[in-house]
């Protein structure tokens, strides 16, 4: 047994205490690496193994409280040729205080699936794929919160897992975005089938607009004319 103050240290170090500020950057860090055999790394692959249970194609979410509470995770992935899932997975207990997924084979794992429209997924897509390309350390900064919830999204991209990690709170609104589709996907595999509909509408809505706040911005100016070529006779 790691002796309390350790233990707290570590996991604070985990969900990025160091970084969570009222004042960060609008958008994701990247994920601290920590050695081989460092009991972070064990402690998140026996999360990843337990709770990443399937593909993600389509994005994949691992969220580590600082609480009591249970790790979760979110992937979205094709079911069929024309179709999507998105899968939502929790322990019943927090995986934390035993590291080794020996130790914790007793945690059970809720597990929910749920049918998502194929736009809603590719709205969520672009959206997560668009933070995440915009992913960068924070500065160093005196003002911590001791406090919150690490959420650490990945995506792949050309053969390449991306990652990146929001940390709640938070105060950059596209981050709050993020993590509140986040959360509204976490809603919509719980939610009964005949409330889906109108979750996967709300979700498509703030992701597309989520992606369209990441665009670059418009100038507003016309562009210049320029003399149309006459069609070849």
């Amino acid at each position: 047994m790691f002796p309390r103050f350790l233990l707290a240290s570590l996991l604070l170090s985990l969900v990025g205490v160091n970084c969570i500020a009222a004042n960060n950057p609008d958008h994701l860090e990247p994920p601290f690496v920590y050695e081989n055999n460092h009991p972070i790394e064990q402690y998140k692959a026996t999360v990843n193994k337990k709770l990443l249970i399937t593909k993600g194609d389509y994005g994949q979410l691992l969220v580590i409280p600082s609480t009591i509470y249970g790790e979760w995770a979110l992937s979205i992935h094709p079911s069929r040729s024309d179709t999507f899932s998105v899968t939502y997975t929790k322990a019943a207990h927090q995986i934390w205080p035993l590291k080794t997924l020996a130790a914790a084979s007793h945690i059970s794992v809720r597990r929910s699936n749920a049918e998502l429209p194929a736009s809603t997924a590719t709205a969520v897509r672009a959206a997560w794929l668009a933070m995440i390309e915009r992913t960068a350390p924070y500065p160093p900064t005196e003002n911590v919160i001791v406090d919150g919830t690490s959420y650490e999204f990945s995506i792949k991209q050309n053969a390449t897992l991306l990652f990146g990690v929001a940390h709640s709170p938070t105060s950059g609104r596209k981050t709050k975005a993020l993590v509140h589709i986040a959360q509204q996907l976490r809603e919509y595999c719980l939610a009964a089938a005949q409330d889906r509909p109108s979750l996967a509408g709300k979700i498509e809505t703030a992701a597309t607009r989520l992606r369209g706040s990441l665009l670059p911005p418009s100038t507003g100016a016309a562009p210049p004319p320029t003399e149309t070529p006459s069609p070849a006779r």
